[in-house]
């Protein structure tokens, strides 16, 4: 992998943290042929960063401006996929929240497509404000605040529109040169592979003179997966984007005013009372489990490591890292190891 990368870890005080650890280190590698080199847990904000423009400023992950918009992004993950790619072969998959977007639309746009001088937040606003100001009946098309004038609006909107259709927002678990059909048992492509296996999944259950216990041959793919499960890692609907609705409240609302509009010790107050009771704890319930299926499935926040990525995994060396919603920043220089 040429150039440098920026990672974002997860808080090492998350109870995920020391999980996904484990898995990366010694739960997955004894499961696959070859080397399984170890790495921290992190999802790959973006790559391929020239080192040569790092020379120009060691402080810039300490002084660049992030919008606050991007200071907490929310990593959930949504499946686990085999792949075929070395640095990818099972990963994570993960919701495009709009802050993990915009945090990593920033730095892509800052130090791996352009020169670190402009700040695409920056260009952002203004276009914000382009749009809401109608006062302009010819639609002139105005520069950015960047240092070069030949920057417009409309190569913002094509530099944010490319990078946020194509990126996958990720975490591996396993870097690995083992071949896709080795690991899945198919050389089919994983979308039609999971497909075919659910369709099999069905025929079985339709079938009486199949017992439940006969599941199809366990692929490698399989046997990671089940560990990813046994070590708790949940994941959430692709579709989810915020907590869901509870209509427990609304009844609750609804008993509780009808209990204060009753007479206290009255038959309808205390029917009114014992389904509030009720209702309250039953939500209690979906709202604690709820949140156990967040703790998980992804973290929030963690912090910017800048990461050479040059040579071997064993020695890749961590140049520089940010706390977010913190101003602070450590400069050092190291080589991850097994833990």
């Amino acid at each position: 992998m040429p150039g440098a990368s920026l990672w974002l870890i997860p808080p090492e005080n998350h109870p995920l943290t020391p999980h996904l650890q484990e898995l990366i280190s010694n739960t997955l590698p004894p499961l696959l042929p070859g080397h399984s080199p170890s790495f921290p847990p992190h999802l790959t904000l973006t790559s391929n960063i020239p080192l040569r423009l790092l020379a120009l400023d060691p402080n810039f992950l300490t002084t660049f401006p992030l919008p606050a918009s991007a200071l907490n992004p929310h990593v959930r993950f949504t499946s686990l996929v085999p792949s075929p790619k070395y640095f990818m072969k099972e990963v994570l998959y993960c919701w495009k929240d709009p802050s993990l977007l915009t945090l990593s639309t920033i730095l892509r746009y800052e130090f791996a497509d352009h020169s670190p001088s402009a700040h695409v937040h920056q260009l952002l606003a203004q276009l914000e404000k382009e749009h809401s100001n109608a006062s302009d009946p010819k639609g002139k098309q105005t520069t950015t605040p960047d240092d070069d004038p030949t920057t417009t609006t409309s190569d913002i909107f094509t530099f944010i529109n490319a990078w946020t259709s194509t990126y996958t927002p990720h975490v591996s678990l396993i870097y690995n040169d083992i071949s896709y059909p080795l690991l899945v048992g198919s050389d089919t492509p994983w979308p039609q592979l999971l497909q075919l296996r659910e369709t099999r999944r069905l025929v079985r259950s339709l079938d009486t003179s199949t017992s439940e216990d006969e599941a199809e041959d366990a692929t490698l793919h399989d046997r990671i997966a089940r560990k990813v499960e046994d070590a708790g890692i949940k994941f959430l609907d692709a579709s989810t984007s915020a907590p869901p609705a509870f209509p427990e409240e609304g009844l609750i609302a609804s008993f509780k005013a009808l209990e204060e509009a009753s007479e206290e010790g009255s038959a309808d107050w205390s029917r009114a009372r014992q389904l509030r009771e009720e209702y309250e704890s039953v939500l209690a319930l979906k709202k604690a489990e709820f949140a156990d299926l967040e703790r998980w499935s992804g973290w929030k926040g963690g912090k910017i490591v800048l990461v050479d990525c040059e040579g071997p995994v064993e020695g890749w060396r961590v140049l520089a890292e940010r706390e977010l919603n913190n101003d602070g920043v450590k400069s050092r220089f190291r080589s991850w190891r097994r833990v």
